[in-house]
Formats: structure tokens, C-alpha cells, sequence
């Protein structure tokens, strides 16, 4: 994989952690109202809400752009590095409880990722 590709898979990588970053601080804002149109203000005027979306924004970018220099298998394999990002950011940033069973499920996808970066 060429540098210009590493480095696109990686901006998309960290926009898109960002992005879920801070969708969940976003999410706590409203977490104890009701569904309905007072959580759907609180949502449109929230300064999370908005850094989320544009982090995402950012990554579709990085995702468009990386897939015209990596073949879409290798760069969808690279991809799965976010899940084991989220987690420990669930774990260390918002101290969610992951369970042994999750660890080893994630633990299996970065094996993963490890074999597929061996074939590049």
C-alpha cells in the first residue's frame, strides 16, 4: 500500500473515531429526556452533535479518496481497526463496562488485520 493510501485509511480512521467521540458525548446530553421534539432541539443545537457530524463528514471524505488508491478488500480490512479504537474509547475515555467475551471478539479482529497487513 502506498504512503498517500496509508495515510487516508488513517485519516479516515481517526475521523471517524472522532466522529463517535463525540456522537456519545452528544448522546448523554440527551439521554434523560423524552423522545420528541424538545430532544430533537437539544440535538441541533448541540455542539457535539454538529463536531460528530462534521468528523464524519471529514471521514466519508478520507473513505472516497482512499479507495481510489487501495483495493476496496484491503482497505475495508484496514477499516476494522475503528472497532478496536471505539472500544477502548468506550473503555478508557466513557469507562463502559466490556465484557471478557467482547475483548476476545476484538482481540480475533486485530489478529485479523494483523494477517491481512502481512499479505500487503
Amino acid at each position: 500500500m502506498s504512503m498517500k493510501g496509508a495515510g487516508l485509511l488513517l485519516g479516515f480512521a481517526v475521523c471517524t473515531l472522532l466522529g463517535n467521540f463525540f456522537f456519545k458525548r452528544g448522546a448523554g446530553e440527551i439521554a434523560s429526556l423524552a423522545f420528541g421534539w424538545d430532544m430533537a432541539g437539544v440535538v441541533v443545537k448541540s455542539a457535539n452533535a454538529w463536531a460528530g457530524a462534521l468528523f464524519y463528514g471529514f471521514a466519508a471524505a478520507f473513505w472516497f479518496l482512499a479507495l481510489s488508491v487501495v483495493p476496496m478488500n484491503l482497505a475495508i480490512t484496514v477499516s476494522a481497526c475503528v472497532y478496536v479504537f471505539v472500544v477502548l474509547l468506550a473503555f478508557f475515555i466513557f469507562r463502559e463496562p466490556i465484557p471478557l467475551m467482547r475483548w476476545a471478539g476484538i482481540g480475533l479482529i486485530f489478529v485479523g488485520i494483523v494477517f491481512v497487513g502481512r499479505t500487503v
